[in-house]
């Protein structure tokens, strides 16, 4: 198992990572944690195991309930495609080029512009995560439709952008599940679109919370820090590399 990923391509590596997550996700969760580390040459994931581990070994935890949710609150086709780009594309298929290659590759690539030769590079050069910076001003601003199209064109990428309130509508949302890897970032008193999300099933985060508490209330996954350094701040602290700005 130790040189599965040399033998056989990332696409069936998903498939077999994700017979994991499917089912009873407290007694299949070590099983994967097992299968990562067996695939994981570059022992990139070591840090987020163990966190992992340690949530499943004390259940007293908050987030152990945090954990879960992503079974419980998640479409499953969205958590699918969220695990195959952000988990095994951005860590395992980023980390065997970085051997490879012998070369640090961005864990993400901050755009200020919707550009997709950015995208088509960066992909060549292992980075699957993208955060849009550019917020749509308004319901019926196209920026949307680009922003969808670029979700469409790109599959095997995560995308991250920040939304103003009231921007996402019912139609978007609708949008938003189908593509699955567009994931937006909601002020946390915009109730209402945060609302329709939760209904929707589908997965977002927050932006500028004070507190990763609100998660759990909001149903959010992660927390947003519009500083200059803008990335999605996964809540269990991950290390990611600095992200270059673009565009």
């Amino acid at each position: 198992m130790t040189n599965l990923l040399k033998r056989r391509g990332t696409e069936m590596i998903a498939q077999m990572a994700w017979r994991y997550l499917e089912g009873d996700p407290e007694e299949n969760l070590p099983k994967l944690l097992k299968f990562i580390e067996s695939v994981d040459m570059a022992e990139s994931s070591k840090e987020l195991r163990e966190k992992v581990q340690g949530i499943l070994d004390t259940k007293e935890s908050p987030w152990y309930e945090y954990l879960l949710s992503f079974w419980q609150d998640i479409d499953t086709s969205v958590f699918k495609r969220f695990f195959n780009t952000c988990i095994l594309n951005a860590y395992l298929t980023r980390k065997k080029k970085e051997v490879e290659q012998d070369c640090t590759i961005p864990w993400l690539i901050r755009m200020d512009n919707t550009c997709d030769d950015t995208i088509r590079q960066g992909k060549l050069a292992g980075t699957y995560v993208y955060c849009l910076t550019q917020k749509p001003k308004n319901q019926k601003t196209k920026d949307k439709g680009i922003i969808i199209a670029l979700c469409l064109a790109h599959p095997d990428c995560a995308f991250f952008a920040p939304f103003p309130d009231g921007v996402i509508d019912e139609a978007f949302a609708s949008q938003l599940l189908s593509v699955q890897n567009l994931y937006p970032v909601i002020a946390p008193s915009d109730e209402q679109t945060l609302k329709l999300l939760r209904e929707k099933r589908l997965l977002f985060g927050l932006q500028d919370a004070l507190e990763t508490g609100a998660l759990v209330a909001t149903g959010a996954k992660f927390i947003w820090s519009c500083s200059e350094d803008t990335r999605p701040c996964h809540p269990l602290e991950m290390t990611v590399e600095k992200s270059p700005s673009v565009g």
